[in-house]
């Protein structure tokens, strides 16, 4: 992800959360406005334009998980002696992870 100062992670991470509000607002939309069954998610995650922003939403999580692990990392690492490569690494690997599986569901 490269060094980021602390001005430009937090606009980061206000961007990413607005995001996900958007993201949850357009699922309460379809949980209260149609019924919600099988068809109903199915024809949502069939639309093109749904799939683009689900998947600008997953990159946006998986780097503000990445960007949240390497700020816990720098706090936490010392203090009880657990590497920081080591949660670096472990928090790219689950990122990483998360957002190929959500890759495949989506597509």
């Amino acid at each position: 992800m490269g060094v980021m100062n602390g001005v430009r992670q937090w606009i980061f991470q206000r961007v990413s959360n607005a995001l996900f509000v958007l993201f949850g607002i357009v699922l309460l939309k379809l949980l209260l406005t149609t019924e919600f069954s099988y068809e109903a998610v199915t024809a949502l995650v069939n639309n093109s334009t749904f799939q683009i922003y689900a998947l600008i939403t997953l990159v946006f999580a998986c780097l503000n998980s990445v960007l949240a692990g390497w700020q816990i990392e720098g706090d936490y690492s010392k203090k009880f002696g657990i590497p920081s490569k080591l949660i670096t690494t472990v928090v790219a690997v689950v990122s990483a992870g998360y957002l190929y599986y959500g890759i495949k569901l989506l597509v």
